[in-house]
């Protein structure tokens, strides 16, 4: 996220807690059973446990997640653990202090890993930690995460760095495959190919053979996951989004506001979901849309 030049949002225009359980409990009874809190950064919303303990009660919903950078999991995660969180993802894409400080602009190394610690002492499990591999920037540092699943439990996912709206002056370059990212924890150890859940996201997931934890591979480019998705997403204004690569196809919150039913956004939902995109529109170099927004606002 970057220091200045964002533009931030009046309270009125996001949606309240209450707005926000309304729709997710609409959603179930059309058949949604998991919900993953992201953002932007979810533990900067003021209180969230409160809010994943009124989801965690909503008839239909058994599996809730968080993803998050992590800085503030320390505070948060024996709460979180409490009302309903069950397995966490965390963006972490280095173990060198100065490239994090490079990276994220901030000096938070150390919050972060005190994270992940904490969520592992709470019991969220699977932990998954998601590594964008940049070429010339971390990509030195794939056997080291990767080697972390021999004796820890944890699922490392390594993500194709994606052509977005804020990196396109650097992408084409700091993109690496797929492939060869494989290519470069291959003397870790044999790579051995799990069953594919579909239900479980985007990766392809591998082990280490005699390793405790998982590596994943999630590769928007090279290999596209389109077929198989299944995910929408609702903005923080009550946006829907059906591809992550591409804006809002509605709105809830000024419908809600102005008197919708249950019925009428169930309605609105099965419109929508009839014109989810069949795939995104990135290729390297190229976001594909130019109204996308940034992922400082988005999340994982």
């Amino acid at each position: 996220m970057p220091d200045e030049g964002m533009t931030w949002l009046k309270r009125s225009e996001l949606l309240t807690y209450e707005e926000i359980c309304r729709i997710v409990r609409v959603m179930a009874e059309l058949g949604l059973s998991k919900v993953r809190f992201t953002g932007g950064e979810p533990l900067v919303r003021s209180d969230l446990p409160e809010l994943v303990k009124e989801i965690s009660v909503i008839k239909g919903i058994d599996d809730i997640s968080l993803s998050t950078n992590a800085v503030l999991l320390d505070k948060y995660a024996v709460r979180l653990k409490e009302a309903g969180i069950q397995r966490v993802n965390i963006s972490l894409d280095t173990l060198d202090a100065e490239k994090f400080l490079k990276i994220s602009l901030r000096h938070t190394l150390e919050d972060v890993l005190n994270g992940i610690k904490a969520a592992e002492d709470v019991g969220m499990k699977p932990i998954k930690i998601n590594m964008v591999v940049m070429k010339g920037v971390n990509d030195d540092e794939l056997a080291e995460f990767a080697s972390l699943t021999l004796t820890k439990d944890y699922t490392i996912r390594f993500i194709e760095m994606m052509p977005l709206k804020e990196n396109l002056d650097r992408q084409e370059i700091s993109y690496l495959s797929t492939e060869k990212i494989k290519k470069a924890i291959s003397g870790v150890g044999e790579l051995i190919p799990l069953e594919r859940d579909i239900s479980g996201g985007p990766a392809r997931n591998y082990k280490i053979k005699g390793a405790k934890g998982k590596l994943g591979f999630i590769s928007p480019l090279s290999h596209t996951f389109c077929a198989d998705c299944n995910r929408m997403r609702l903005t923080a204004t009550g946006g829907l989004k059906l591809c992550l690569f591409n804006e809002p196809e509605l709105n809830f919150r000024d419908p809600m506001r102005n008197g919708a039913t249950d019925d009428d956004l169930k309605l609105m939902i099965r419109d929508a979901l009839i014109i989810k995109p069949l795939e995104h529109n990135l290729q390297v170099g190229k976001a594909g849309f130019e109204s996308y927004t940034a992922m400082s606002q988005i999340g994982g």
